[in-house]
């Protein structure tokens, strides 16, 4: 549904190339494994492990794998101990408009906002302030006009009380 919202602006107001505004004017182009599973009765999960370029990635990753197994009994090993975790839900997509827009500083995924923080500045200079408290996900200082920027998450009540 953020992605949506996205495409939904993007469509008011067309940026960038043509070819990229045609693709990101597309929703299913904001799909990904989870939404897909989800929209075909089944459950899935994102889990983030770290940055591409960082090292225990992988592991991370192997980790939650096995850890999954074994919860869900499909491997034999003992079921591990619940872990504390950030449940975050996307709530905006915020879109690079001109190529000369830029960040204020240097923002890694998962970084808090502030509501009224200075998250960046437009290339005609009004600034890009934080709407609420949040999170910053995904922020992508090299994407082009009419790409995904950053996301804003915030967080979620989604597993608690047995929700789905």
């Amino acid at each position: 549904s953020t992605y949506a919202l996205g495409v939904a602006r993007r469509r008011q107001s067309p940026a960038g190339d043509a070819r990229l505004a045609e693709l990101n004017a597309d929703p299913r182009y904001g799909v990904g494994t989870t939404e897909y599973m989800r929209s075909q009765g089944g459950w899935a999960l994102t889990l983030e492990c770290g940055q591409h370029a960082d090292p225990a990635a992988p592991e991370i990753a192997y980790q939650a794998i096995l850890n999954t197994l074994a919860h869900l009994g499909m491997v034999d090993a003992p079921d591990p101990a619940p872990q504390p975790m950030a449940l975050l839900s996307l709530y905006e997509v915020v879109d690079k408009r001109d190529d000369a827009d830029s960040f204020a500083r240097a923002w890694s995924s998962f970084d808090s906002v502030r509501q009224g923080e200075l998250i960046g500045r437009r290339a005609d200079g009004s600034p890009m302030l934080a709407p609420d408290d949040a999170r910053i996900v995904f922020p992508n200082p090299r994407a082009q006009a009419g790409q995904e920027w950053f996301y804003l998450a915030k967080p979620s009540a989604r597993l608690e009380n047995g929700q789905s």
